[in-house]
């Protein structure tokens, strides 16, 4: 078979997946110049139709009008404002992703993500949470992030309003007043 330029047969790799073992050669892309090792039965098939360009992904999305297909976060065509929803499904939470040079991204998990919650609550106060503090939401709604449905507790408050709510001992909206002559 002729392979194109771009195709270096001399260069090989066996690559072994279980019991098969797949030859791959070296493809060299003819705009970045960049290079990779590519299923030789690929390279085959793909000359067979004619349709074997040498291109690697990126370059063969920029010709076509897809570039945005392989960006991260807003330039990315799929990206939803950087919301989406983590947590168990009994008690779901907002996560935000933020940039690596946003000023609370301290707070942020690998992903890139800090729930909105506890977003919302440092954006009001200047600074980033510390772990020790916890955004306890007034009406119980996990998923409502208003700034008025939210207030900051220490982590032993927090569980201690938490068991009071759940036996009947505090309303909802006391929680408010309780967090205000507690200081938190």
């Amino acid at each position: 078979m002729n392979y194109p330029p771009m195709v270096n047969r001399s260069n090989r790799r066996y690559v072994s997946k279980g019991r098969k073992r797949r030859l791959k050669i070296e493809v060299v892309c003819p705009d970045c110049h960049k290079t990779r090792y590519v299923d030789k039965s690929g390279i085959d098939g793909l000359l067979k139709a004619g349709s074997f360009s040498g291109r690697c992904q990126g370059c063969n999305c920029r010709l076509r009008g897809k570039e945005n297909r392989f960006q991260r976060g807003e330039r990315n065509g799929a990206w939803k404002g950087g919301r989406y929803l983590g947590g168990s499904r009994e008690q779901p939470y907002v996560y935000r992703t933020v940039a690596p040079d946003h000023p609370l991204y301290s707070m942020a998990n690998h992903q890139h993500g800090i729930r909105e919650h506890r977003l919302v609550v440092a954006e009001h106060l200047g600074r980033p949470l510390a772990h020790y503090e916890h955004v306890h939401h007034v009406d119980g709604n996990t998923l409502n992030n208003h700034p008025e449905n939210l207030v900051l507790l220490d982590g032993r408050e927090h569980v201690r309003v938490e068991n009071l709510i759940r036996s009947g001992r505090m309303d909802r909206e006391e929680v408010r007043r309780y967090a205000a002559a507690v200081g938190a």
